[in-house]
Formats: C-alpha cells, structure tokens, sequence
C-alpha cells in the first residue's frame, strides 16, 4: 500500500509541472502577478525593518520590544515574528507594509 500512494505523489508531482504561465488564463496571470507584488512588499519590508521603524509602528515600549524579538528570536524572518503576533496587530503591520506609501521614510 505505501509503494501506491508514494507513486500515486510522484504522478500528483508531474502534474504540477506541467502548468506553464502561457496554459493560465490573463485572470490567473494577473492574480499570480499580484501575489508576487505581495511576495515583494514583504520581502521589502523584512529587508529594510530597523528598530526606528517599529518604534514608528507600535510605540517606544512595545517597538523596542518587537525589534528586540524581531532580531533575535526570529533571525529576522518576518513569517515566524507575525506567528507571534495577535490579529489585530499582524492586522495592523500588514496594513503598513502594503498602503503605506511612506512607510521607509520613517526608518531613519
């Protein structure tokens, strides 16, 4: 039974090759293109966060905090410091980090 289903993933893993970006409709181009955008904003803001930056986000005490957190608990990896967060803070940063379109100038 376990030789089945491990053949039965390899054939499941052939099956994602074979989807191109010229086989997606313009829909699903465009929605891959946004993600991607996404993907970006948040690589960006992982990037180019400083402790001035959250002090800005969240307030002296629990910006220090945060930073603090940020750095070293999670190596700077932005996914695993949003686990920590409660939903209206994750809530809150995310609305930052994609409207905020003058959100770096407060690093420094």
């Amino acid at each position: 039974m376990a030789l089945n289903i491990r053949t039965r993933r390899k054939k499941d893993m052939d099956k994602m090759t074979e989807i191109s970006w010229k086989s997606l409709s313009k829909d699903k181009q465009d929605e891959l293109v946004k993600i991607y955008q996404n993907i970006d904003k948040i690589w960006e803001f992982q990037c180019k966060v400083n402790q001035s930056l959250m002090i800005y986000l969240f307030g002296e005490r629990l910006g220090n905090h945060y930073w603090d957190k940020f750095v070293r608990e999670h190596d700077r990896n932005l996914l695993q410091f949003l686990r920590g967060l409660d939903s209206e803070k994750k809530s809150d940063l995310m609305a930052n980090i994609f409207l905020d379109e003058t959100l770096y100038s407060n690093c420094y």
